[in-house]
């Protein structure tokens, strides 16, 4: 292993060789492939890599300077603008003699260019889950054409869902190449979350407790996203406890995100094991072994447990939510019929947030539904917020938890 010093970085330097391996080795030979992680830590994991010159030796060889390596997260931007300011910037830092007007170019004209001067290009594409959502997958399939028709280019993408669900069969059959390899990544082990702890006490001057740091590695598992924010929060809560930080609503709420990351499927999986009510075919299922891959399921001498033991908290909090629901327009606790015991208002108005359930309910909703047509010359901020406090009080009477109905200032209202 080549010498890295990474005291200065988030990531060890046995990662980050461990990341150079697998991804360097793919580009050098032309090729692409997919990382599959449930993180979303690129802006740790990949400059790291694409930006130290020993590990792009040994990994892309002596020749190692006539390969091109962009990070494009594609965030907010269109997909094909994303890539093109890549390539812009990859052609203007290496000083490559190309025409003024890059920026009117086709892509694929621009990686030829390229390629003509001598140069390989790769570029590691992250934050482009979402597009795994539009029905006729086209980003996808516009980058395996650029693939098949640029012989200098390769990619190396991040997703943060399994591909190999029964939804994405088609895509995957139709990206050979953007799929040729495919990585699972899985949560950090506890030296890399260590050293990820250490680094930001470092860069905030603040220290953990012991105690506090092993809460930490425990209650987080390897995912550092939360490891950074319970951290943040001691940091500027220093009279608090772990259990505190445990309840900070910001935590709480990226939870919620990590878990909706997850299939209806994938979801059943977590809370059986979170419960202790696994089945042995339950294990056979590509859920589990999936799941498994990327541990988020780990072993427990004889036993399966979650690999982010915060989990649990939105799992208790998911089991509360569905304990109230609709069915068949009447409102059900459990297995019991509770409509009778709203107003006929109240009736509307719970109807509305549990069918938005997780939704912002935005107050012209709320209005409409309470006052049907001609509701702008009925509507009241007023009579609103007393619909809604009496809504409250009616669920703790029901021994449900009042919180669960938020108001979001000047905005509305969300159930869950």
């Amino acid at each position: 292993m080549l010498k890295i010093n990474s005291k200065n970085l988030p990531i060890t330097a046995a990662s980050t060789e461990r990341n150079a391996s697998s991804w360097l080795r793919i580009i050098r030979y032309n090729e692409s492939g997919t990382v599959i992680q449930i993180q979303d830590d690129c802006e740790y994991r990949v400059p790291q890599v694409i930006e130290n010159p020993p590990l792009l030796k040994k990994y892309l060889g002596p020749y190692y300077r006539k390969h091109l390596l962009g990070y494009v997260p594609i965030d907010n931007l269109p997909f094909d603008k994303a890539v093109k300011n890549a390539l812009i910037k990859l052609a203007e830092n290496r000083k490559i003699q190309v025409p003024a007007k890059l920026d009117g170019m086709e892509i694929k004209d621009i990686i030829k260019l390229i390629g003509d001067r001598g140069f390989e290009i790769g570029l590691f594409i992250t934050r482009i889950t979402h597009l795994l959502d539009k029905i006729d997958f086209h980003t996808f399939l516009k980058l395996e054409f650029l693939l098949e028709q640029c012989k200098n280019f390769s990619v190396v993408i991040f997703l943060e869902k399994d591909v190999i669900r029964p939804e994405y069969k088609l895509l995957v059959d139709k990206c050979s190449l953007l799929f040729d390899h495919l990585l699972y990544y899985p949560l950090y082990e506890e030296a890399d979350v260590r050293h990820f702890i250490r680094y930001y006490s470092r860069l905030w001057h603040h220290r953990l407790t012991k105690e506090q740091e092993e809460d930490i590695i425990e209650a987080c598992g390897g995912y550092l996203w939360l490891v950074s924010q319970v951290h943040k929060y001691l940091r500027d809560n220093p009279n608090d406890t772990t259990d505190r930080a445990w309840e900070d609503p910001l935590l709480l709420h990226k939870l919620s995100i990590i878990w909706d990351k997850f299939s209806p499927k994938e979801k059943r999986v977590l809370k059986k094991v979170a419960q202790t009510t696994l089945t042995s075919g339950d294990k056979e299922t590509p859920e589990y072994l999936y799941l498994g891959k990327i541990n988020l399921i780990k072993r427990d001498g004889l036993k399966d447990v979650l690999g982010i033991p915060l989990l649990s908290k939105i799992i208790d909090h998911e089991e509360i939510l569905e304990n109230l629901r609709l069915d068949k327009g009447q409102i059900v606790k459990g297995e019991e019929d509770i409509t009778f015991q709203f107003s006929p208002k109240e009736k509307k108005l719970m109807t509305l947030l549990l069918a938005r359930r997780k939704k912002l309910v935005k107050r012209d909703d709320i209005a409409r539904v309470l006052w049907g047509k001609g509701w702008e010359d009925k509507y009241s901020d007023w009579a609103i917020d007393r619909i809604i406090c009496r809504l409250r009080k009616k669920l703790s009477g029901l021994e449900i938890d009042k919180n669960l109905i938020k108001t979001a200032k000047k905005k509305g209202i969300i159930y869950g």
